[in-house]
């Protein structure tokens, strides 16, 4: 009888043991899964609401359907960039979050820190850019990209 309850109990121990390790085969996105998910898409300036600044000023007139695409795996092509204007946007680059501590901010292959605030439908970003060797074409200074995915 005592022979029973102990091979009872241990097959109980057991069956806990086994269901209670089981892993979750869906876990939780972390944060940065999450960033990411968010940024991968392509996103362009067209329409009304949309805008490109320089310092504050309207450069919408020289970004006509600028589209730029990030890539989950750190990579990002532009296209329809204006002439003397691609050294903002170079065409391709690769890009990773500043920090897992800081995923406001991505940081390109050439180096600029481009703060970003993202949603499923809009992308806002802010950067300062300078070119080596001064203003060239009067691209340095502080940008703004408001854009909304295709």
């Amino acid at each position: 009888m005592k022979y029973s309850r102990v091979i009872a109990l241990l097959f109980l121990a057991g069956t806990l043991a086994v269901t209670g390790c089981k892993k979750n085969k869906n876990p939780e996105p972390t944060a940065k899964e999450k960033q990411t998910d968010l940024l991968a898409k392509a996103w362009t300036v067209e329409g009304s609401a949309l805008s490109v600044t320089l310092d504050g000023t309207d450069e919408i007139d020289n970004w006509p359907s600028f589209t730029v695409t990030f890539t989950k795996e750190g990579t990002y092509s532009a296209s329809n960039v204006a002439s003397g204007r691609d050294v903002v946007w170079p065409e391709t680059g690769t890009w990773e979050f500043k920090s897992d501590d800081n995923l406001n901010t991505i940081v390109r292959d050439d180096g600029t820190e481009i703060g970003i605030v993202v949603d499923e439908a809009t992308l806002k970003m802010t950067f300062n850019f300078s070119s080596t060797g001064g203003r060239t074409n009067g691209t340095d200074g502080a940008w703004f990209f408001s854009m909304v995915t295709n």
